[in-house]
C-alpha cells in the first residue's frame, strides 16, 4: 500500500484494535492479548474497504469465489487457485472473508 495517503484512508474507516479479550458467555476472562505487528489490527466493514480500495487504486472484486490454494510466486506476485479449478495471478490480494463464512 504504497500509494499516498491510501493507508490513512483505510485507517480513518476502521477501528484498530490493541485488545484482545476471549471471555466466557458470563464475561470471565479466559485469556488476553496485544497485537504486536509492525502495522496497525484493524476491524472495518468489509464493503468499506472494498470501496476504498475500488476508488483509490486499480484493484478488481472478485467475490463468490472458493479459494483453495494461495502462494508466492517470483518477483512478489500471489497465485490464487479456486475450487473451481480458475487459476489466477495478482500483484497483492487483500482476504475479506464474513464472520460467518464457512
Amino acid at each position: 500500500m504504497d500509494k499516498p495517503g491510501l493507508l490513512q484512508k483505510i485507517l480513518n474507516s476502521s477501528g484498530q484494535i490493541q485488545k484482545v479479550f476471549f471471555k466466557t458467555s458470563n464475561g470471565k476472562i479466559l485469556s488476553k492479548s496485544e497485537p504486536e505487528y509492525d502495522c496497525p489490527v484493524i476491524c472495518m466493514q468489509r464493503g468499506s474497504l472494498h470501496g476504498i480500495l475500488l476508488e483509490n487504486i486499480d484493484a478488481n472484486l472478485y467475490t463468490g469465489y472458493d479459494l483453495k490454494s494461495i502462494s508466492n510466486k517470483e518477483e512478489g506476485r500471489v497465485e490464487l487457485i479456486f475450487g473451481n479449478g480458475e487459476m489466477k495471478v495478482f500483484d497483492a490480494v487483500t482476504g475479506t472473508d464474513g464472520l460467518f463464512s464457512c
